[in-house]
């Protein structure tokens, strides 16, 4: 009944809080790619009713988590290389503006934000809690966009956010040092008002994070 009334009291559809679940727990891997989506065990696990989790699940399909097979039911979707080198193609095309305009446009205020957030990652890091990085990725991200002054590329950016972590959050471990060393260096671009540098290292990180997915999942 907790779970329910937190729910309800949220102020949005029981099916819009539920999607936002069963996609946290598949961008982190609790549901891994192929994985059954039973209605039944997910309206337990998430104490509510079957239809909120029937919508919940239509709308998932719709953005590409989610498979509805027949004789099979819903399952979470695979992650292909093509589908990532897309997505990454986008994300380098739009976070290339973004570290431009951060450059020039940030505040004070926002490069403390974005220290505290790469002080967070490096920490996790040498901590070995793999586990918060996909989460802390996503917040610097999100502050470069913010950033930016932008609002509509920080729409876009908001959008892409979920399956970008979906791509990234099973080599966290295997990048982790990497990315945040890379994370820093484009925030002392930033914070010296470099937008070439920021630019040219902002490509550079998503192109080695590509290589990094290509060589875990080969065609």
């Amino acid at each position: 009944m907790e779970t329910r009334r937190r729910l309800s009291e949220d102020g949005r559809p029981l099916n819009e809080v539920v999607a936002g679940l069963i996609r946290a727990d598949i961008i982190t891997g609790r549901f891994a790619p192929g994985d059954r989506l039973a209605e039944e065990r997910l309206a337990k696990q998430y104490s509510m009713s079957r239809n909120p989790i029937r919508e919940a699940i239509r709308r998932l399909e719709s953005e590409g988590f989610v498979e509805v097979l027949p004789n099979r039911g819903a399952t979470v979707s695979r992650m292909t290389v093509e589908r990532a080198r897309e997505l990454l193609q986008v994300r380098s095309a739009l976070e290339t503006l973004v570290v431009r305009l951060a450059a020039t446009e940030r505040t004070d205020a926002q490069l403390a934000a974005l220290d505290r957030i790469v002080s967070d990652g490096q920490a996790a890091v040498a901590d070995g809690r793999y586990e918060d990085l996909a989460d802390l990725n996503s917040q610097f991200h999100a502050l470069l966009a913010d950033a930016s002054t932008n609002h509509t590329l920080t729409t876009i950016i908001s959008q892409l956010q979920d399956k970008i972590a979906w791509v990234y959050v099973s080599k966290l471990d295997a990048r982790a040092e990497d990315s945040w060393a890379e994370h820093e260096a484009m925030l002392d671009a930033i914070r010296a008002r470099d937008a070439e540098l920021a630019v040219g290292l902002m490509a550079g990180h998503i192109a080695n994070a590509e290589a990094a997915y290509e060589v875990r999942h080969p065609d």
